[in-house]
């Protein structure tokens, strides 16, 4: 396939787009801290003040929307949006709500495009958060969406930051179908990483994929007809996971979303990866140094001591021409053959199970104990 040069239908219209997209380091994912640089070509302010901007949160009103939803605790935040936990008082039930990060270009936009792809999503039956509603709180962007449970990085990090071999080939056949069922809507996602699956809600072993603030569309919604490769792209996406072609500015198509999935198992897998030790502020030397290392190193290293599975995956996807439908049914094969091969011997596929099973018996027995005591 031919590949159009994006940067010369950039030129003349590089101030508008500018105005509409914002600046390069705005498209970056949610993990703030993890891509915070800034253009060389600005004053950059102290690491002091931009660690208080950092850490600045949003104080919401207790309700909005005519007094149907209510604001509760911090869930987290990330480049657009803070998130909160919240009540519907309509429905009378649980959600999650994302306000727009007013310090951010575009975060408003980013928030609303989100909405539209989640509930396109939603109606195709993918494993997303239900949309609720998307409007205005005190002059920000605000999205409600159903609440789910705690991200595959909360377990992460709950399981000391490493998954074992057993829980990696598990949710690597449970992710590769969530993905394919977001490919055949039409849908990219763009900025796969650990924190954008959820897990349901009081069920640890049911898995979500979230946020769509840097989705695209690869099929032309006017015709269905795949997009074409064009290069001079802008970086999308979190730099520790994105895959080589986005790193040389080529549009993203379904292999770049797999690809990216290949270097989180592998960080799940473990504990690392080489170039995350790379921490420069400026957001262009950080991509091209990453670049530079991923470049350098063979799968077959990052993949030692590891069942040669992750190997074969990362070369088929690799493989895959731009707007090739890849084959999900043989990827989910390659790990269910290898889940069998290795014998494994605990009953429980995921490696926080135990310690969730184990944090609800003690909740149950408080509840049990302060019952007891109003008695």
């Amino acid at each position: 396939m031919s590949v159009t040069n994006h940067r010369s239908s950039r030129d003349k219209g590089s101030s508008r787009r500018r105005k509409d997209r914002g600046a390069p380091a705005d498209r970056n994912g949610g993990d703030v801290q993890e891509n915070r640089g800034r253009s060389s070509r600005r004053s950059k302010p102290s690491r002091s003040s931009r660690r208080r901007k950092d850490t600045e949160w949003y104080e919401p009103p207790p309700v909005f929307h005519h007094g149907r939803f209510s604001f509760g605790d911090k869930l987290g935040k990330g480049g657009f949006a803070f998130v909160f936990a919240g009540w519907d008082n309509l429905r009378n039930e649980p959600i999650a709500i994302k306000v727009e990060n007013s310090q951010r270009k575009n975060a408003s936009r980013s928030i609303k495009k989100e909405f539209r792809f989640a509930t396109k999503l939603h109606a195709g039956e993918c494993l997303v958060p239900k949309p609720i509603w998307c409007g205005r709180s005190q002059d920000r962007r605000v999205m409600v969406m159903q609440q789910l449970g705690d991200s595959l990085s909360n377990y992460f990090k709950l399981c000391g930051k490493r998954f074992s071999a057993q829980t990696t080939i598990s949710l690597a056949i449970e992710l590769i179908s969530i993905l394919e069922s977001v490919h055949d809507i039409g849908i990219l996602h763009r900025d796969i990483k650990l924190q954008n699956f959820l897990t349901a809600y009081r069920n640890s072993t049911r898995f979500y994929i979230c946020d769509f603030g840097l989705s695209d569309h690869y099929l032309n919604t006017d015709n269905q007809t795949h997009i074409p490769l064009t290069k001079g792209h802008s970086r999308y996406g979190t730099v520790r996971y994105a895959s080589m072609n986005n790193h040389k500015g080529y549009a993203q198509s379904r292999r770049d979303d797999l690809e990216s999935l290949g270097f989180v198992l592998l960080y799940a897998a473990r504990g690392n990866l080489p170039w995350q030790t790379i921490r420069d502020e400026d957001r262009r030397e950080k991509w091209t140094k990453v670049f530079e290392m991923k470049r350098n190193t063979r799968i077959e290293d990052l993949c030692e001591n590891l069942p040669a599975v992750f190997i074969t995956f990362m070369e088929k996807v690799r493989e895959l021409k731009f707007d090739e439908r890849p084959n999900y049914d043989e990827l989910r094969t390659l790990f269910r053959d290898e889940y069998d091969k290795q014998n494994f011997t605990r009953s429980t596929k995921f490696d926080w199970e135990t310690a969730v099973r184990s944090q609800m018996r003690d909740s149950r027995k408080v509840r049990t104990k302060k019952q007891a005591t109003r008695l």
